[in-house]
Formats: C-alpha cells, structure tokens, sequence
C-alpha cells in the first residue's frame, strides 16, 4: 500500500512522526530512507513498522556516536547504515545495483525527488543559502541549461586555489639579514614545514635574546639544523660557510622600515 501524506515543514520538527502514524492507522512505515539528524532521526527511527527497516544515508550521528532508542527492535525492526564509499571495493556489486536503479526509472517504477529547482551557475550562492537553511523541499539544481531561454551568458566568480610551496629537504636555504623580526619567524616555518638545512647572514650577529630564542627552536626540532654567520665580503666571496655543503636552493632576503609619524 502506498500513501501520501503531506507533512509539509514539519518535517524540520518531530511533529511528522505523530502525522504518519495517524494516518497509517498508528502501522508505522515499512521502509524509511532517512537523512534526518540528531532527534528527528528517533522520530524516524520510532515510525518504523513491524520488522521494518530504517537504511540510514546521513553521516552526522555515526561520525558523533550518538545514541540510538532500543523501542523499535522489540517489534523486530532494522537500522542498516549505507555509506557508498565503503562499497567502491567492490565494483561489480555498485555496477549490478546502479543496473538495477535505472532498470526501475526506465520501467516508472521510481521517479525523480519532487520538486525539482533548477539554478544557473551565476545563483550557486543562493543555492548554498537555501541549503544551510535546512528549509528547502525537493531537489536543488545546478544546470548550464538552467534559464537558457533568457539568452545571454552567465558570469561566475571564480577565485583560483592556493598555490602550495613545496620545500625540499635535501637543500640548504639561505635567509640575508639574521633572525631579528619577520626573519626569526620565517626561519622558523620553514624548519616546521621540513626544511631540514638553514643559514642566515647578519651584519649585527646573533646575541640579542630574540635571536637566541629563535636559533635554540630551530635546532630543537629534530631534522633541521642552522648555520648563523656574519656578513662579510670575504665570506660573499666564498659562497658558503661554517662547512655546510649542501647546495643552496633557496635566498630569502628580507627588509622592512619602520615609520613613526
């Protein structure tokens, strides 16, 4: 037997729970494809007929180990989880069951999630607003197609991903004026992202506490090591110092000015 009932909103309160099983005669639904959170996911969970199954296709209770009402076993009940990603180990199994699926949308069997809304690209924020308010109903859409016959083109705003630096670990990198300010803490990120060779050339030494500080972090982590030198033509002439050979990579060379107006 199939029934529609129309519960409206009050599918975002447990209130549709009392609306089913009133119209079911107080039965209970057989079969219960649930998305819902937290206490509406009792409340589905509570409607489930007699040895009916609830198939759980949300991740939020599972992942915060909520507790779930033992009522419902007593009438021989089932709460199966479904999680796709745990079946692509077996590819044959999502392949006979997609098979199937479409095999049941060919024949009428099953039909598409009512109402459908389609937005264009230029909309994808308001799609997103609708969605988080958690008041929708149906399926949102996001289609070239969509508006089509309005003509014209859409504009999206596309902002492009961070670039990632990857530091190599089997090179030396070179920071030109000490460790004093912004010098102290980019050594220091470097070292945290792996660099496992520093040198720095400074002009006024090593001795003030900042610098101190910053040379006994670095050297504390385990695989990073640092050379300090002071600046000086012979040593430019040179190319290196204090017996480090490993090639440098990397030349950081940092300056700022100070103003007080």
């Amino acid at each position: 037997m199939v029934l529609q009932v129309n519960v409206g909103s009050r599918n975002r309160t447990t209130e549709f729970a009392k609306d089913i099983l009133d119209v079911t005669g107080g039965y209970g639904v057989d079969i219960v494809l649930n998305s819902l959170t937290g206490e509406l996911l009792k409340a589905s969970w509570n409607i489930v007929a007699f040895v009916g199954t609830l198939a759980e296709i949300g991740k939020r209770d599972i992942s915060d180990k909520n507790r779930l009402p033992m009522g419902p076993f007593n009438r021989g009940a089932s709460f199966r989880a479904l999680d796709l990603t745990q079946f692509t180990r077996w590819g044959s199994t999502i392949e006979r069951l997609f098979r199937q699926l479409f095999h049941l949308l060919d024949q009428g069997h099953l039909r598409p999630v009512f109402p459908l809304k389609a937005f264009a690209f230029d909309e994808i924020k308001e799609v997103f607003t609708q969605l988080s308010s958690g008041t929708h109903m149906g399926k949102l859409v996001v289609s070239a197609g969509a508006h089509k016959e309005e003509g014209g083109s859409h504009t999206v705003q596309v902002w492009p991903a961070p670039r990632k630096v990857v530091y190599r670990n089997d090179v030396c990198y070179l920071i030109i004026g000490g460790l004093k300010g912004i010098r102290g803490s980019l050594a220091i990120d470097l070292a945290k992202r792996g660099v496992r060779r520093l040198a720095t050339l400074s002009r006024s030494g090593y001795d003030d506490y900042k610098s101190q500080a910053d040379i006994r972090l670095i050297r504390g982590l385990a695989h990073t090591s640092i050379s300090c030198a002071e600046m000086s033509p012979t040593l430019m002439m040179c190319g290196g110092f204090l017996g480090d050979h490993s090639p440098y990579w990397g030349n950081y060379s940092c300056r700022y000015v100070s103003r007080c107006e």
